[in-house]
């Protein structure tokens, strides 16, 4: 198998900025902006106006920008010898449309349902 796409690490970074109530140090509000606490201008018309709303009010205590990052794998894509695309997203098991198995690497395997706990191969000649 040649592999067509390598694996990826990838990111997302996003910024929000929190208000809570004075009185209720549990209970907020939330805006997404940018990473200077600006609110992000292609949102809803209804959260400008609960922005605008609580801003300034003595209630509201100003959090600051809050920063959340979320990471995910994007799986490796490889060419089956049939010429077919298959996503190794599974450490063991990714099958192709012609039938043929392969680990996350690329390497063709015996699909581990027809293996014993150790990965050997089990004895089908009965």
């Amino acid at each position: 198998m040649e592999i067509i796409k390598e694996a990826q690490r990838k990111s997302i970074t996003e910024y929000t900025r929190e208000y809570t109530y004075a009185s209720d140090k549990n209970s907020g509000y939330s805006f997404p902006c940018d990473s200077k606490g600006n609110l992000l201008s292609s949102r809803t018309e209804e959260l400008r106006k609960n922005y605008e709303k609580i801003k300034g009010s003595e209630n509201i205590i100003d959090d600051g920008v809050h920063i959340s990052t979320s990471w995910w794998s994007e799986p490796a894509v490889g060419k089956c010898e049939c010429g077919s695309k298959v996503e190794l997203h599974d450490p063991l098991d990714n099958f192709c449309r012609c039938g043929q198995c392969y680990n996350s690497s690329g390497q063709r395997v015996t699909p581990s349902g027809e293996c014993d706990e150790q990965g050997n191969p089990y004895d089908l000649d009965y």
